[in-house]
């Protein structure tokens, strides 16, 4: 956590776990693999390695292919069992999503692995299907009922600048009930703006880039460049009257040191 803003990282594979873990402001991993399909399953014994090297909190996604997001018995069923598997050797939640031909909420399918996951007392969150639902706002309050904990949404756009109204509206709604996390396109130049329009204090960023690392530092130095300026809370006129009081000269300075998020 850097500022009180958690920050999740999308980890296709285990250097980008093992870069996401060496920064203690990052707080979660979301762990994947094939990021070019938009992330599936792990491998088991990849994951069992993932767990073994690191000490943050593993959302595990759960999908078997890329593509829709609508699934056959047999998939939801290698779904059902992934997700068992996960979190029987230390996953510290599940991340799922699937939808019915309508472009509904499969809302059964939704129902057992949300009563799956909470039965290990671990996080269930809806992955961006939601954003392929046909309304989000009932699909949110589905999932709301179902006493989801997450959703991971770009607000039913490509991405959170385009999603940014959407995104606002589901926090404000919404954000007592369930939590918002937005994901996809997050980077150094936008996620300050987005993070405030949103009125949250997290999101999800992927490592991918030509330089992953490099992406990473680069999104913390704009959070910690915000931040303080953000503490910069004098203008010239107060300065100057600060500097004329005799009285407040003779104080201490006692500067804010309080995040602002």
């Amino acid at each position: 956590m850097l500022y009180g803003i958690k920050i999740e990282i999308c980890a296709g594979c285990l250097q980008d776990i093992e870069t996401a873990d060496r920064y203690t402001e990052t707080d979660r991993i979301e762990v994947n693999s094939h990021l070019e399909e938009d992330g599936l399953s792990m491998d088991p014994k990849t994951f069992t390695k993932a767990r073994q090297m690191s000490s943050k909190q593993l959302m595990c996604m759960v999908r078997p292919r890329g593509g829709n997001f609508i699934y056959s018995e047999d998939e939801k069923k290698e779904m059902y069992n992934e997700a068992r598997f996960f979190l029987e050797h230390g996953a510290d939640g599940i991340v799922f999503g699937a939808l019915q031909e309508s472009r509904e909420l499969d809302h059964s399918f939704a129902a057992e692995m949300i009563k799956l996951i909470h039965s290990y007392h671990k996080e269930a969150v809806f992955h961006k299907a939601f954003d392929a639902s046909d309304n989000l706002d009932t699909a949110i309050q589905e999932l709301i009922a179902l006493h989801c904990d997450r959703i991971l949404t770009s607000g039913g756009r490509p991405d959170c600048m385009l999603g940014s109204d959407v995104l606002a509206h589901l926090q404000q709604q919404y954000g007592n009930a369930i939590e918002i996390l937005p994901g996809g396109g997050i980077r150094a130049d936008n996620v300050t703006a987005l993070l405030k329009k949103i009125g949250c204090s997290r999101f999800h960023m992927s490592l991918r880039a030509e330089d992953p690392e490099q992406k990473l530092i680069d999104v913390l130095e704009a959070l910690r460049e915000d931040h303080h300026q953000g503490q910069r809370v004098l203008t010239r006129e107060d300065q100057a009257m600060f500097e004329a009081d005799t009285y407040e000269n003779s104080m201490e300075d006692l500067t804010d040191t309080h995040d602002h998020f």
